[in-house]
């Protein structure tokens, strides 16, 4: 498979993913929903923000590094788009069950970083 092929497909999927954020948001009050609407909610929310941040990823390292293999720079970008949306839903979820305190976000934050140093020692 090319790499325009992946890209596609990536872009695919942040479409229907944000696709089903916005109908969930339209059709139903996330707040009074069960809890499976809610975690269908989250979920189209963090794969489409995974997405999102590591196709930005992937392109700014591809337009920066323009001289490398593109496809060097795919496996860490949506790792760290990974990341990132992980803190980022976390945070929102942590808010949806008013669980969300300075001290709670901080150790989201550290475990977040935590696992990127890890994969960062993991290449050396």
């Amino acid at each position: 498979m090319t790499l325009k092929l992946y890209l596609v497909g990536i872009i695919f999927t942040i479409v229907l993913a944000f696709a089903s954020f916005f109908s969930i948001i339209i059709f139903f009050s996330p707040e009074g929903t069960d809890a499976l609407l809610q975690f269908l909610l989250f979920l189209s929310l963090f794969i489409g923000l995974t997405g999102f941040f590591g196709l930005v990823g992937f392109l700014l390292r591809k337009k920066k590094y323009n001289k490398f293999d593109a496809s060097r720079f795919f496996g860490v970008s949506f790792r760290q788009g990974t990341l990132l949306s992980v803190l980022l839903v976390g945070s929102l979820f942590l808010r949806a069950f008013t669980a969300f305190w300075w001290w709670g976000s901080l150790v989201l934050l550290l475990l977040v970083l935590i696992i990127e140093f890890f994969f960062l020692r993991k290449d050396e």
